[in-house]
């Protein structure tokens, strides 16, 4: 059984110490110690209380805004696609398993484009970001790089994919979460790379 033993002086209550659940804490003046009286938990300075040693419980209750836990997919993605409907990248995907439907999503996708083109064909590569089987496929971000038709063939435009979105997890009720971001290119004749992707997801207190 918990208890805390202390004395009264006055109208004031100090306790020179704790027992919970078999660990014992020792005040010594404006903080709160370990058993052997020198390991700070807890001390308080200017009115602002520090917690110095210790681990935060999974039941604590962050703030608003508060990031709970981040995911990267942990090798850089990259790949060629000449498909006409959209396709994976290589290592472009993470999951992620929300603590609560309460919270909110934060992704960042980035990447470096190129777009290839042989001469007299107009093309474009798309890029979208999209959320797997929660409660189904749906696309959240679409993008598009462009590149100009080249007379003598050989065109190539080079660019940067940058993809932020947010969203809540109102539509969440347990199990991990896939997302993932793929490519298309809308001529067949050219080829559309990506490289050094990195695909970031936040779990953000709601």
């Amino acid at each position: 059984m918990s208890y805390i033993g202390s004395k009264r002086s006055s109208s004031l209550v100090s306790a020179t110490e704790i027992t919970l659940d078999g660990a014992k804490l020792k005040s010594s003046g404006d903080s709160i110690t370990k058993s052997d009286g020198t390991t700070a938990v807890l001390s308080e300075s200017g009115g602002v209380v520090t917690l110095n040693n210790g681990t935060i419980g999974s039941g604590v209750v962050f703030p608003a805004g508060h990031v709970i836990q981040v995911v990267q997919n942990p090798n850089n993605a990259g790949d060629n696609t000449t498909s006409l409907d959209f396709e994976d990248i290589t290592n472009f995907s993470v999951d992620i398993t929300p603590s609560s439907s309460s919270n909110k999503i934060f992704i960042i996708a980035t990447g470096y484009v190129i777009n290839g083109v042989v001469s007299g064909f107009n093309s474009q590569v798309d890029h979208r970001l999209i959320r797997v089987n929660s409660p189904s496929d749906s696309t959240l971000v679409s993008t598009t790089v462009l590149a100009a038709e080249s007379a003598s063939g050989g065109l190539q435009i080079k660019g940067s994919l940058a993809i932020s979105y947010m969203e809540s997890l109102s539509f969440w009720s347990s199990g991990s979460i896939t997302y993932k971001v793929q490519h298309k290119t809308n001529n067949t004749s050219s080829t559309g790379t990506l490289i050094l992707g990195r695909i970031t997801v936040m779990e953000i207190q709601g």
